[in-house]
């Protein structure tokens, strides 16, 4: 196993690079088009499946579209690893199982994210009914499922505040080599980073909150994903546009992540 891993690990890691490449387009795609939205000028707010869904009749959308599948699916398969195998040594203390479960979490989203890009890229129809409703009806079915979902809703909100104060804190040097770019630039790469990140925080209360209140409520149609969270957002638009820049901002972390982050397999 250990034989193998290694042999394949290179691959492994080109994988996941092209994956924070795809996570990147996908986040500015969904940035960008909140943004038009705020400003009125043609876009949506839409989730990253809608996003992908932009790309089918561009030039080459299915091409890039494959692209995209593989690379979500790389990074899935490195989540994975880091998860199960802990090729990052996180660890078995409470710290250590928080971030590795989290890896399983993000190969599960990014893998299935994945998967719908290698549809679309093959023409096939998407899929429906798998959204934050359709999950929040199913858990509300559940015995003790109102107190679920409000669980699973502070939780939410608790990795938005979390997403917040990594924003603040700007430490990318603890996940990034970006001590080669020189220190101007490097500033305003941490700025971006900063601003993207803060979205995204921004993005999860959002989606926290409905999912809480549907909870409270006991009315699944009340949670939102991605979404649902920015259409929310759209009776202020220059709160929108600023959460679409954001976005467009975390994207571009993104692309940070595929050229300089530290992937051990």
């Amino acid at each position: 196993m250990a034989t193998t891993l290694r042999e394949a690990s290179p691959w492994i890691e080109r994988l996941a690079r092209i994956g924070y490449v795809a996570k990147g387009v996908v986040h500015i795609l969904v940035g960008w088009l909140a943004a038009q939205a705020a400003i009125g000028s043609g876009g949506s707010t839409t989730d990253s499946t809608g996003a992908l869904r932009t790309i089918v009749d561009e030039p080459m959308g299915r091409t890039i579209l494959g692209v995209i599948a593989i690379g979500l699916l790389g990074y899935a398969l490195w989540r994975i690893l880091e998860a199960v195998l802990d090729t990052s040594n996180r660890g078995t203390d409470g710290k250590g199982i928080a971030v590795r479960a989290g890896n399983a979490g993000k190969a599960i989203l990014y893998g299935g994210l994945g998967v719908e890009a290698g549809r679309l890229a093959m023409g096939s129809a998407s899929q429906s009914g798998g959204g934050a409703e359709h999950w929040t009806r199913r858990l509300l079915e559940q015995p003790f499922g109102q107190a679920l979902v409000v669980i699973a809703g502070l939780g939410v909100i608790a990795y938005g505040i979390y997403q917040l104060v990594r924003a603040w804190r700007a430490k990318l040097s603890s996940d990034l080599n970006i001590g080669s770019i020189p220190v101007e630039t490097r500033r305003w790469v941490v700025r971006v980073s900063r601003f993207g990140i803060g979205a995204r925080g921004v993005v999860f209360l959002m989606i926290g909150y409905l999912l809480t209140m549907a909870g409270i409520r006991d009315r699944a149609e009340q949670a939102e994903g991605v979404g649902g969270a920015l259409g929310a957002l759209e009776s202020e638009p220059l709160l929108l546009a600023a959460v679409g820049i954001g976005l467009v901002a975390y994207g571009l972390y993104e692309f940070l992540n595929a050229r300089y982050r530290r992937i051990d397999v």
